[in-house]
């Protein structure tokens, strides 16, 4: 089966529901154009997460908590869930 780079459109009138390889992930993060450097972490965050657009743009700096090798991030309550 063939996967597309395009996740949460819908194609030929069916929704996409094989997401994105981590190899095609990494090649869309690398090879990708970006306006600003902070887009990536965007992407990142709603690649990795699977939360949707809005939930990932909500959080304040306080949502945040870092350690050495991971980043938590508070989602509070889910638009669906």
């Amino acid at each position: 089966m063939e996967t597309c780079n395009v996740i949460g459109r819908y194609q030929d009138g069916k929704k996409i529901t094989v997401g994105l390889s981590d190899q095609e992930f990494r090649d869309g993060i690398e090879k990708g154009l970006f306006v600003k450097p902070k887009h990536k972490a965007l992407l990142a965050l709603l690649h990795y997460s699977g939360l949707r657009r809005s939930e990932i743009i909500k959080p304040i700096k306080e949502d945040f908590h870092t350690t050495s090798e991971f980043i938590y991030f508070n989602v509070w309550i889910r638009l669906k869930g």
